[in-house]
């Protein structure tokens, strides 16, 4: 199928899917509204789990958008503090940080 001008060529979901498993730009093939997701499975401590759902239950979110909303922080400060760091005045051109693991 041909697509109109300004538009991405039609492609089949999953070589899609495969295109941005090996870390191609796939981005033009989702309009402004949609937000792609990928399913992740984490495993925690059990002591650590109690006191996020501990948390969840005192600030009345789901353990789901606790731990996203606690990623998307972490972020934005770990960007922030790099960008100041290094004399970048735009956060998003900063050097990406480490990966941590919370076990």
């Amino acid at each position: 199928m041909n697509a109109k001008p300004g538009e991405p060529e039609r492609v089949d979901i999953e070589d899609l899917a495969e295109r941005a498993e090996r870390g191609e730009d796939v981005s033009a093939h989702f309009s402004p509204t949609y937000s792609a997701k990928q399913r992740v499975n984490i495993d925690f401590p059990l002591a650590l789990l109690r006191e996020i759902d501990a948390e969840c239950q005192r600030i009345g979110v789901t353990r789901q958008a606790w731990v996203k909303m606690v990623c998307a922080e972490y972020l934005h400060r770990h960007a922030h503090r790099a960008s100041v760091a290094q004399g970048v005045s735009d956060p998003s051109r900063a050097p990406q940080g480490d990966v941590i693991d919370v076990e």
